[in-house]
């Protein structure tokens, strides 16, 4: 899943999961990204904005976390341009400051879940 209010950047990054051989499941909203989640989307790894509009990208790991459900574990890598989010003690996996370098990206989302099952037709 992909939580970004950059329609442009959204786009990349869901292009480039694509490419990759991963199904994105992109989100604008960080709120309707958990709709989706509670109501069964259940996402390998989330790559997420921090600053998001609306409940942010910290209220949307606050919300996922607090979950008792299975995906409240989901791995996130959090997408942002502000520095020194590290020291805020986020529940992520990963943390990369825009602009992300695409093979970098890649490289993160496998090693959170692996490389996708199925290979992509051409």
């Amino acid at each position: 899943m992909v939580v970004e209010d950059d329609d442009d950047l959204r786009d990349v990054l869901c292009e480039l999961l694509d490419v990759e051989g991963y199904e994105p499941i992109p989100h604008r909203d960080p709120s309707a990204a958990l709709r989706a989640i509670a109501n069964g989307v259940v996402p390998a790894a989330i790559i997420l904005d921090f600053g998001l509009p609306g409940i942010g990208g910290a209220g949307f790991l606050s919300r996922l976390r607090a979950s008792e459900r299975s995906w409240s574990t989901c791995p996130v890598l959090l997408l942002t341009g502000w520095q020194n989010v590290d020291g805020l003690g986020l529940a992520v996996q990963s943390i990369v400051e825009k602009p992300a370098d695409p093979v970098a990206l890649a490289t993160i989302v496998r090693s959170l879940v692996g490389t996708p099952r199925l290979e992509k037709e051409g």
